[in-house]
């Protein structure tokens, strides 16, 4: 966007710095982060006894609730693929387990129309689980629950995804297997495993320029083909076919206490990007892992969501699960500005002795917007909702509850999911959760992996004595910063890693950096002795992020902030000018 004040010379020294301009209350801080890419960053001049700072270099065990405790480590992320959700072979290749081992027989007692949800049981159309073995029913409390008290949802499958699909089916790959005397092929971390032990290494081929590249991650491929690449200088997860499934991806994990005590820093060296963490189940079911998680990634500067897995049988329970999850997030010092992944509301086919899971989309709306409602009242703004495709396209199949899911499971060789939410602009933001037998250094047995849209977090620093907000993505000079003295003000919003280009400027003059994508008033600043810092951050998503003007300022003249109200209150209070939209972001 242009605007004149900008580009009058006689003027730049009026409305470029801090005279007793208004500054922003502190309430609004958090609110109105700017994103900025810094390298070659000089940090030992920008103590807090500076007037106006000098240039900082250019651009570029157990759920546990009071006293309810569910059985040690006994759960599945899954609560079930239960055969009522319409799983199917959509959420896994025919001919292929998903990396999971098959049971080495099931007992004649297990219909072909149940579904097999984990090596050892399966559910009927009835909602009976049932040992595979022996084809009699479970009746364990920790499996199936009781009327008062639900199970952790990762007693059925033993703490991981189980790629579910129907007992017929997997008779008929058992019997395959038998008859071949040996497993499909798979590929691993290093290529296509074939069926007699050889590796053939998988290239991995930057699709903008056709040339074979390195692998940019260390996390695995999938049992199905599905394999990490480059695509346009940037790591992408590819369909086993070629196509790329995410672009511009990050490897991220998700876990629970079934993943006990990680080691965080091996897990980060490893090639770990990013974490979702589960914090809990139904109403006030913690997971007792969730504090040190969030501890360690806090700690690392390892992004990360959290996400809540759904028993919600009633409207009610629903509401309660989401003040469940904002008072355990504020009970854990988690903040919606420490989070770089949505929240995530986990919705899937569960098993609970005496309930009955609703199927019908129309209750998911309320359940959701319920849900959704708690956690906006607590300030999270960012939800989302995580299931698996075939439950996405039977009781979850609406445009509502399509518009806000944006990590899906399913494992197989190709992301067939497109109805992603909170694509707007022309960007896509999805995660896929490709595999759940990830082996990860710091990481005892295996680990779900997704491959997420890559983001961006934003932070903002503050100098209490010269009015300067300062915006980096780095952390290491966010803490170098705050060694000096600024203030640091968390994470505003996250920004995609693809879209139009929003571009730092430097003055030499006072010291102050502005922000803009306007090719125009770029060219005028830099025209005027601005030193153009090259790309600070992309603007694209969903979220508007808005500026308004100082024209009382000398340095700082200018605040982004994602609130409108924000902006409202500075112009019709203190003397601010609305310019209006600034840019787009992903979350706030």
């Amino acid at each position: 966007m242009t605007h004149n004040h900008e580009y009058d010379a006689g003027s730049e020294a009026s409305h470029k710095g801090y005279a007793g301009g208004h500054r922003p209350s502190r309430r609004f801080l958090s609110n109105h982060l700017v994103l900025g890419a810094i390298a070659g960053v000089s940090i030992a001049a920008l103590a807090l006894t500076i007037a106006v700072p000098p240039r900082i270099g250019a651009g570029s065990g157990s759920a546990t609730t009071g006293n309810i405790v569910a059985t040690d480590l006994a759960a599945a992320e899954n609560a079930g693929y239960l055969a009522a959700s319409g799983a199917n072979a959509s959420d896994v290749d025919a001919g292929a387990t998903g990396g999971h081992e098959l049971p080495k027989s099931i007992a004649d007692g297990v219909p072909d129309s149940a579904t097999l949800v984990s090596e050892s049981y399966a559910v009927t159309t009835d909602g009976e689980v049932l040992d595979v073995a022996t084809g009699d029913e479970v009746t364990d409390p920790a499996i199936v629950g009781t009327e008062d008290t639900p199970p952790d949802p990762m007693a059925l499958t033993g703490g991981v995804h189980y790629a579910a699909i129907s007992v017929g089916d997997a008779r008929e790959e058992i019997a395959d297997d038998s008859a071949a005397g040996t497993a499909d092929s798979a590929v691993s971390a290093d290529g296509i495993v074939d069926v007699d032990g050889t590796v053939t290494a998988t290239a991995a081929v930057d699709t903008a320029t056709g040339a074979a590249t390195a692998q940019n991650t260390a996390l695995s491929n999938n049992a199905y083909g599905a394999y990490w690449g480059i695509s346009g200088n940037q790591p992408a997860i590819f369909n086993a076919n070629g196509s790329v499934a995410v672009a511009n991806a990050k490897g991220v994990i998700d876990v629970s206490a079934y993943q006990r005590t990680i080691d965080w820093s091996a897990a980060k060296a490893a090639g770990v990007e990013g974490a979702i963490i589960r914090v809990g189940y139904g109403v006030n079911y913690w997971d007792s892992t969730a504090a040190y998680n969030i501890q360690q990634c806090k700690k690392l500067g390892i992004p990360f969501g959290i996400y809540w897995y759904s028993y919600a049988d009633t409207a009610t329970m629903a509401t309660e699960e989401g003040q469940s999850l904002a008072t355990r997030l504020a009970q854990l010092g988690v903040s919606p500005t420490d989070l770089s992944y949505p929240v995530y509301y986990d919705i899937e086919a569960w098993k609970w002795s005496g309930h009955t899971q609703p199927t019908s989309p129309a209750v998911y709306d309320t359940f959701v917007g319920n849900f959704i409602s708690a956690m906006n009242a607590a300030g999270y703004s960012n939800v989302s909702l995580y299931t698996y495709l075939s439950f996405a396209n039977t009781v979850l199949n609406d445009s509502y509850l399509h518009g806000l899911i944006t990590w899906m499971a399913q494992y197989s060789s190709t992301l067939q999911y497109t109805d992603w939410g909170k694509s707007t602009n022309g960007y896509e933001y999805k995660g896929w959760q490709y595999s759940d037998s990830g082996q990860i250094g710091g990481i005892s047995g295996n680990v779900d992996m997704s491959a997420f849209t890559g983001v961006s977090a934003t932070y903002r620093l503050y100098n209490p004595n010269s009015g300067e907000h300062f915006y980096t993505q780095s952390v290491a000079e966010r803490e170098a910063l705050v060694r000096a003295g600024w203030a640091a003000e968390g994470t505003a919003w996250t920004s995609l890693m693809q879209g139009t280009e929003v571009h730092r400027l430097y003055s030499p003059e006072s010291g102050d950096h502005h922000y803009s994508m306007d090719s125009h008033e770029i060219s005028v600043l830099t025209g005027l002795g601005w030193q153009d810092e090259g790309l600070a951050w992309y603007s694209g998503g969903s979220v508007p992020v808005y500026r308004a003007y100082n024209p009382n300022a000398f340095v700082a003249a200018h605040v982004y902030s994602t609130q409108y109200s924000e902006i409202q209150s500075l112009a019709k209070n203190d003397g601010w000018r609305d310019e209006n939209l600034a840019w787009w972001a992903l979350t706030y």
